[in-house]
């Protein structure tokens, strides 16, 4: 998601605290919903085969407010046996080290500011090797045209009482763009307990994206560890994007030694676990930093490093309608002007789902 963590830089002078994230508030409703009891626990789904998800990622709860500051996903997903398709709308904000500064003070080594807007439709299937296969297909709009600024200023304004950031006059030129997306999760191990119920699995994922926005690589490891409770990587919750929390497996291939401890996880979960990712990105293309292809009228615009890293350590609760995770990730710096070590950023993700 070698050292990736050193000290930030220091908080703009003049910067309000935060208020009390709402996510936090999201988590405890939805643990008092879910008490033993609850009227919400007699259902068997809100929506039949049909799940929503609300993703969020913010740096404001590490005393943050830099590069990747924000960003907005919306996902409504259906399963069919074992495939699924979807459509999302998202919504990715980037700002330079110290948002205080006015265009004239912005130094030339600095990230540029940048919006990218989207929409995307989504197919995925479990493939021959029991791996999971997901291709996205979108298109968006990059620079004022995503809204970026005027979204930032609300959140700012009106949710955690942050002053406004004034770097949006250099913000990178609009440009639409299309993007093509593939996805590959496959579980390679799995370790059981005494009882024989799942204890702790590891899975690799491998991914690509090509498009005039954003054209890279990647592969990663991710381990979960079970709290009370835990179903394969393709029964449950999982850890990866746009994957299904209902089961998806193949009725013949399809575990069954969870089903005796529902509501055995943590906080009366049906399943809950810990997890940790270490990804590492080839990066041919990033148009947030290096201004568009097909418009070169970016008034300020970076190099971009050719390799990133990113870790993440996260949680996960599944309830029988509602799934809420969490998660503190970090990444090394994706452009070129600032030190490769002492430059990584962290932030905060907040992962909720009704279904």
């Amino acid at each position: 998601m070698t050292a990736l963590w050193t000290t930030r830089p220091a908080t703009p002078a003049g910067r309000a605290s935060c208020k009390p994230g709402l996510s936090i508030v999201a988590a405890l409703s939805i643990t008092l919903m879910l008490a033993p009891g609850s009227p919400l626990r007699a259902q068997e789904t809100f929506f039949g085969d049909w799940e929503f998800t609300f993703d969020n990622d913010n740096d404001t709860l590490l005393d943050s407010d830099r590069y990747y500051t924000n960003g907005i996903r919306l996902t409504a997903l259906k399963t069919e046996d074992d495939r699924w398709f979807g459509w999302a709308l998202g919504n990715e904000t980037y700002t330079g080290a110290l948002i205080s500064l006015p265009p004239e003070q912005i130094p030339p080594d600095d990230r540029p500011y940048a919006g990218w807007t989207y929409f995307s439709y989504f197919r995925g299937r479990l493939d021959d090797e029991d791996a999971s296969v997901v291709w996205e297909f979108s298109a968006g709009c990059m620079g004022p045209c995503s809204r970026a600024e005027r979204f930032q200023k609300f959140w700012h304004n009106n949710v955690i009482d942050v002053p406004e950031a004034l770097g949006w006059p250099l913000q990178i030129e609009e440009e639409i763009g299309l993007q093509v997306r593939r996805l590959r999760e496959k579980p390679l191990r799995r370790w059981t307990a005494g009882d024989g119920t799942l204890l702790a699995d590891l899975g690799r994922t491998t991914a690509f994206r090509l498009g005039n926005i954003f054209t890279d690589a990647s592969i990663g490891i991710t381990g979960r560890w079970r709290l009370g409770n835990m179903r394969g990587y393709f029964d449950g919750a999982g850890v990866g994007e746009m994957l299904p929390r209902r089961a998806v497996r193949r009725d013949s291939d399809r575990p069954r030694d969870w089903l005796d401890r529902v509501g055995g996880g943590w906080l009366f979960a049906d399943e809950a676990f810990v997890y940790g990712r270490i990804e590492g990105s080839v990066v041919a293309r990033n148009s947030t930093i290096e201004g568009g292809i097909f418009n070169d009228k970016s008034p300020f615009t970076q190099d971009i490093r050719h390799a990133v890293i990113r870790t993440e350590i996260g949680i996960k609760f599944v309830w029988p309608r509602i799934t809420f995770g969490m998660s503190w990730n970090s990444t090394s710096t994706d452009f070129a002007s600032r030190s490769w070590e002492l430059n990584q950023h962290n932030w905060m993700s907040f992962y909720g789902e009704i279904h």
